[in-house]
């Protein structure tokens, strides 16, 4: 997982932190990530 990507996963989760988004963005945005990581180590 490169620094990129960790920046912008801890931006997010600061993000939810103050604006109480909803769980289904919440699970959007975890599909992405991992779906991110699957294809970086080609799985």
């Amino acid at each position: 997982m490169n620094n990129k990507k960790i920046l912008y996963f801890n931006n997010y989760i600061s993000k939810i932190n103050k604006d109480e988004i909803q769980r289904k963005e919440l699970m959007d945005l975890i599909k992405k990530v991992v779906n991110s990581i699957r294809k970086e180590k080609v799985l």
